[in-house]
């Protein structure tokens, strides 16, 4: 009987039933012992499916065809078109709910794709807000010191924005360790923009509705958290606005990166080592091309995500948009600074990225000198 259905058909039953029964357990008198006994076994039913059946492997065309592929360079542009058009009607209007609205769902889609090695979506919509100081809101997390996945501000002057992973998928496999890396440039502004101005008056619009402070980065058209099912509709209505494919989901952005950095036209950019480990996987899961990264490295990480500016500009094969002195000042000065006490100090080292295309090689020495203060922000969201 399962081989008539599609494997996404089956996950999407027993998911729902999954969520049906925690659902039931909830309830008063929901506390029998076969519940959660009945959780368990829809789990890892889930699983020897998923393993069981054949899962076809559109191909590009295929999805091109259905609407669910753009190129990496459509994507790119795309995303860079809108936020420049976003800073220019804040710079115009100011903030307000509109343009608030407009920021917010930019900075996701900058996060998403081509300032960033992709993340996994689930890093994204559970990122923590700076100024959220409560208990670790991940729905397995038992360990009591534990932050949860977080955007941190280290700095103001210079703009210094770090972002700490705990909970990703290969966090057994890496021995507990954390995905974490600074924000490049271009993003820690527009990120810094949304977090301390854009968000603070999104709540404040969405509590005259009803909602409470949402506690994380990224949030709903009615202010609560984002999930796995929300974002990908969030993404797929906002991609649809701006001109893009209907039915692209979020995470085929993460095939769209992986495909132009597997492909003969490969531009420069980011190692494919340091891209897996910002990516949560392994450059072996891009097509078993090397061996399987068992461990987190850092520096590679951080190269990785440092390459990004580069591989952004070469990739769609023109100049890089730039935002005037005059314009760039003016929209950071619209933002209120809310930094508070010192709690952690670490230190980089000179650092070596090599981008390697065929036939052609270039080398780019990117100094740290000094120290990156931690800062914690104050917070205004329990």
């Amino acid at each position: 009987m399962a081989q008539k259905h599609s494997p996404d058909t089956l996950n999407h039953v027993l998911d729902t039933a999954e969520v049906v029964l925690r659902w039931w357990m909830a309830q008063p008198g929901g506390d029998h012992p076969s519940l959660p006994k009945a959780i368990t076994w829809l789990q890892t039913l889930n699983k020897q499916v998923a393993r069981a059946l054949h899962r076809h492997k559109a191909t590009v065309v295929e999805l091109e065809e259905a609407g669910k592929w753009m190129s990496a360079a459509d994507l790119v542009l795309l995303i860079t078109t809108a936020r420049d058009d976003v800073e220019a009607s804040i710079l115009e209007a100011g903030f307000n709910p509109d343009t608030c609205k407009a920021l917010h769902d930019v900075v996701l889609a900058c996060t998403i794709f081509g300032y960033l090695p992709p993340i996994r979506l689930a890093c994204i919509w559970s990122l923590l807000h700076p100024q959220y100081q409560g208990p670790c809101l991940h729905e397995d997390c038992k360990e009591e010191s534990c932050q949860g996945n977080r955007l941190i501000i280290t700095s103001q002057d210079p703009l210094q924005m770090h972002i700490h992973l705990p909970h990703h998928k290969n966090e057994g496999a890496w021995e507990e360790a954390t995905i974490h890396f600074e924000l490049p440039g271009e993003l820690a502004k527009i990120m810094y923009m949304h977090v301390s101005k854009g968000h603070v008056e999104l709540c404040q619009h969405y509590m005259v509705l009803g909602s409470p402070p949402c506690p994380f980065v990224f949030m709903t058209t009615t202010g609560g958290g984002l999930s796995s099912s929300s974002l990908n509709k969030h993404w797929q209505s906002w991609l649809k606005q701006q001109g893009g494919v209907p039915h692209l989901p979020p995470s085929t952005c993460r095939h769209i990166f992986v495909d132009e950095r597997m492909s003969d036209e490969r531009v420069e950019g980011p190692k494919n080592q340091g891209a897996a480990m910002a990516m949560g996987n392994t450059v072996a899961s891009w097509g078993r091309y090397y061996h399987k990264q068992k461990h987190f490295h850092p520096r590679d990480c951080q190269a990785a995500v440092n390459a990004m500016d580069v591989w952004r500009q070469h990739v769609v094969a023109v100049p890089p948009t730039k935002t005037s002195p005059q314009s760039t000042s003016s929209l950071l000065g619209l933002v209120p600074a809310t930094l508070a006490s010192s709690t952690h100090v670490s230190h980089s080292d000179d650092e070596e990225i090599a981008f390697v295309r065929p036939k052609k090689q270039c080398v780019i020495h990117r100094g740290h000198e000094g120290r990156h203060v931690m800062i914690q922000v104050q917070s205004t969201i329990s």
